[in-house]
């Protein structure tokens, strides 16, 4: 077992110090694709593209800070990105995928996190599993998904009867629509869904358990309710609105909280009162409400407390002193500082 672990840090540390030399190289886009215990390097804005066409079901591809080419995601393996929030990825960039992406039928199971999308995200694979990664909306097309500590700019729908999905510690600006025996908790909704005054709601669907979220929508002057469907269990959230959920839908509605203007306008720390999205935002709740479980409702409280800087779960690079180039005897030094997560 002793050889066997050595064996598995030295891999580890092979693995650091060609992601290190590759931030030494100005941020250079990189993707480092690993394989049956071997790890294979690709560079520049294909890197993403060359590393998942070489990759085969349970690989796992690292991104390095740049932006990169996107390709449809088709197979079951793991993507970790280094985030993308600008105050903690000076030192590698963030890690951008530059248009809409798709994750097809066969990549059952695909881990994605730690990327920004720039566009909106498809899914339809099953068991798909998106963490602390941002884009605008994503539709949902298959069953059990989880979206875990994501930036959502835009809504949430939920297409071909998709159910049994985790949505968990998100930011949103628009709501959730079409929705099924699902799970929806500890999440920020600051947008609705439906266009007109009597269809206009926060989530829209059926047989869901809603719980220790905050809606709390920035700019519309009325909401026909919270959440609209049959038989959903609603607790413990916190909603700018007088009317929870529609009546004799079978819908169960406990303890929850409904907050007026004023109460919406000093709920956080520091949230503007417009739907946009700032990177100085905090949401920090500036008033407590606890949630069903004993802790805080939306974004830090449950299963999935948001991490600062929306960060994924990978080691965070956050200081790299290392030389440029080697000494007179051929070595480099190499000072950095991880952070984990």
């Amino acid at each position: 077992y002793l050889i066997l672990l050595i064996l598995y840090i030295m891999k580890r540390l092979i693995l650091l110090i060609i992601l290190i030399c590759s931030i030494i190289s100005a941020n250079a886009q990189i993707a480092i694709l690993e394989h049956a215990g071997a790890s294979s390097v690709y560079t520049g804005t294909n890197a993403l593209v060359n590393a998942y066409d070489a990759a085969v079901n349970q690989d796992i591809i690292y991104l390095g800070g740049g932006t990169f080419t996107a390709t449809v995601l088709n197979k079951t393996i793991s993507i970790y990105g280094a985030g993308y929030h600008p105050d903690a990825t000076g030192v590698t960039g963030k890690t951008y995928i530059y248009s809409s992406t798709t994750i097809g039928e066969s990549a059952t199971s695909l881990k994605l996190e730690g990327v920004e999308i720039n566009g909106s995200l498809t899914v339809s694979a099953e068991g798909v599993v998106v963490k602390s990664c941002k884009f605008n909306g994503c539709t949902l097309n298959s069953n059990n998904s989880s979206l875990i500590n994501n930036l959502v700019l835009g809504a949430i729908a939920c297409n071909n009867a998709s159910s049994n999905h985790l949505i968990s510690n998100n930011i949103m600006t628009a709501g959730i629509q079409s929705i099924s025996n699902s799970t929806i908790t500890n999440n920020v909704i600051r947008g609705i869904v439906g266009s007109y005054s009597a269809n206009r709601r926060y989530i829209w669907g059926d047989n869901n358990n809603i719980y220790n979220n905050i809606c709390c929508d920035a700019t519309e002057s009325y909401i026909y309710e919270v959440v609209t469907g049959n038989n959903n269990t609603i607790h413990h959230n916190v909603c700018w609105h007088s009317k929870i959920t529609n009546d004799n839908a079978g819908n169960i509605e406990t303890d929850n909280t409904k907050i007026d203007d004023a109460a919406r306008a000093s709920l956080f720390v520091k949230v503007p009162t417009d739907r946009t999205w700032r990177w100085d935002d905090d949401y920090h709740l500036a008033t407590n409400y606890t949630g069903s479980d004993d802790t805080p409702v939306g974004i830090y409280g449950g299963d999935y407390p948001m991490r600062a800087y929306y960060l994924p779960s990978t080691p965070h690079l956050v200081s790299n002193n290392s030389s440029v180039k080697s000494d007179v005897e051929g070595k480099l030094n190499i000072s950095v500082t991880f952070q984990a997560q």
